[in-house]
């Protein structure tokens, strides 16, 4: 399961969300800017380009496996 998410800015904050296989996208925020932490996902993420991440890396306050 991926989590679209559509918008100009969000925060993404204390969510978890399993995939079925570790490859499979976890979240893609289609270029959106905002935070994201202290989630817990079992995918990469997509949809947003490493100077837009905040916090960077964004591994630094998520859990990713």
């Amino acid at each position: 399961m991926t989590v679209s998410l559509v918008g100009r800015r969000c925060t993404i904050s204390g969510n978890q969300v399993k995939a079925s296989t570790p490859k499979f996208p976890s979240y893609h925020f289609h270029g959106m800017l905002g935070p994201f932490v202290g989630n817990v996902s079992h995918g990469p993420n997509r949809g947003r380009a490493a100077a837009a991440e905040l916090p960077a890396p964004e591994a630094a306050f998520n859990m990713i496996a």
